[in-house]
Order: structure tokens, then C-alpha cells, then sequence
């Protein structure tokens, strides 16, 4: 997709692979996004450039995600219908950041972590598969009188 040759309507602001973008609008859904490509976005959009060697783009988007950043900025949205986040207030929020050795070791066990998550959500999606076949075939098998529903117990 060539994002230069179309014309836009409007405000847009440009962003880069490696920004990290934050959703200011209603801010507790949490819409935060490391951009691997160039792009232009909505100024509903926050778009925040990492000064290198400072702390690590991946990890400065899980703190935008985690709940305490997240319920620091719904304490200063403005707005009842619609929030917004206040710039001026989210930069001015202070995040603590861990030497860079640290941050590489709380990414990886985030990565780790999010990695089980995933694991176990895909195995309970299996079992929930499994259990909607098997309630079917006891759907059909009720219904065609291959099992007698009259006599089972209700729990």
C-alpha cells in the first residue's frame, strides 16, 4: 500500500515504524500499537517517538497498556460522551524507566508470559470446540430416539 500517493482529507499526522501509538480516545479500551511501517493516522491518535537508548519501543508499549498507566490517564480525560486523553497530561506522567539490561529481561518475560496465554487460550478454545460437538451429536441423537432423554436426571 502506497500511503504518499493518497490525498487525505483533513488533519493527519505521519508516524514511523518503531513510533508507538496511543488510541487518546476513550483511553481505558487500551489502543496501543507499535507501528512496523510509515503511515500517516487520525489526530485521535498519539503518536510517540522513543529517544533511543532511553528505554526499549516494545516495552514503552506494554506500560502505555498496563492498567496503572492506563487508569493514571482516565483520571484526566476530558469529555463524558466521548473521553479524550490530554496530551499535555500524558506527557507530563511520570514513567519509570529501568536501565536497558533490566528492560530486555521484563520484555522477555512478558513475551514469555504472553506466549502461555496464548497456548493455554488456544487449548481452551479446543476443549470449547470439542464440548459444542459433542453437545450437538447429543442434540441429534435425542432428537432421533438413539437416546432415552425421559429417564436422565436434571442436576
Amino acid at each position: 500500500m502506497q500511503s504518499e500517493n493518497v490525498e487525505i482529507e483533513g488533519t493527519a499526522t505521519k508516524f514511523y515504524g518503531g513510533d508507538v501509538l496511543f488510541g487518546k480516545l476513550r483511553p481505558y479500551l487500551s489502543k496501543t500499537l507499535l507501528a512496523d511501517f510509515n503511515g500517516r493516522c487520525s489526530t485521535e491518535i498519539l503518536v510517540m517517538k522513543v529517544l533511543s537508548n532511553t528505554i526499549v519501543n516494545e516495552l514503552f508499549k506494554y506500560i502505555l497498556l498496563s492498567p496503572n498507566f492506563i487508569d493514571e490517564i482516565n483520571s484526566s480525560t476530558y469529555g463524558s460522551k466521548m473521553p479524550r486523553a490530554n496530551w499535555d497530561f500524558i506527557g507530563n506522567t511520570f514513567i519509570p524507566v529501568p536501565l536497558l539490561d533490566e528492560q530486555f529481561e521484563i520484555l522477555s518475560k512478558i513475551k514469555e508470559t504472553e506466549k502461555t496465554i496464548f497456548l493455554l487460550i488456544k487449548k481452551l478454545n479446543l476443549q470449547i470446540q470439542k464440548l459444542k460437538e459433542y453437545r450437538q451429536a447429543l442434540i441429534y441423537e435425542a432428537v432421533t430416539g438413539k437416546i432415552d432423554v425421559q429417564d436422565m436426571e436434571l442436576d
